[in-house]
């Protein structure tokens, strides 16, 4: 059975059904093997976020130089530019403090 789907009457698209193999083809995921698998999925290695756009807090204890959510914040380019901006006065910088 593959993904069949249609618009309802708002416009939006429901899935009448779903099987695995057609969603796995329609994200271009390669299950040949697990090496392939892995490299083939949607996020992956360095992707800190795992390919999610939630927003979720953490705390965390120690030093920022021993956590590797505290690099990886502070290596992002989202937070080299909040201190960027924080420099240059456009926002404030309390706002880009990690």
């Amino acid at each position: 059975m593959g993904l069949q789907a249609k618009k309802t009457e708002a416009g939006a698209i429901s899935c009448a059904s779903l099987d695995m193999d057609s969603l796995l083809r329609a994200m271009e995921i390669n299950t040949k093997s697990p090496d392939e698998f892995v490299r083939s999925l949607p996020f992956f290695g360095e992707d800190a976020t795992a390919g999610v756009e939630n927003e979720f807090q953490a705390a965390v204890l120690g030093k920022k130089e021993d956590l590797d959510l505290a690099r990886t914040i502070e290596d992002s380019n989202y937070y080299k530019n909040m201190v960027r901006r924080a420099e240059s006065g456009d926002i404030s910088r309390k706002k880009s403090r990690p």
